[in-house]
């Protein structure tokens, strides 16, 4: 579970429970569970040096920016 701070979400009305989500510029996609109401991702994966301050970017399947938020 990575709790989010300062989320800004351009997805419009449409609800994506599962998303794609870059922590590190040039990281891969990796899947996600997004939280967005609760303010949390949980990784499909494990992912190292996961730190506050940092940057989560969420894509859709279809590689479109959804948004992104801080790490808290």
């Amino acid at each position: 579970k990575v709790n989010l701070t300062e989320v800004n979400w351009l997805g419009g009305d449409e609800k994506f429970d599962e998303v794609y989500v870059k922590l590190r510029y040039k990281q891969k996609l990796i899947p996600a569970e997004l939280h967005l109401d609760e303010g949390y991702i949980i990784l499909g994966q494990a992912d190292f040096a996961v730190a506050p301050g940092q940057a989560a970017v969420f894509y859709s399947s279809e590689n479109q920016l959804l948004g992104g938020g801080f790490i808290k």
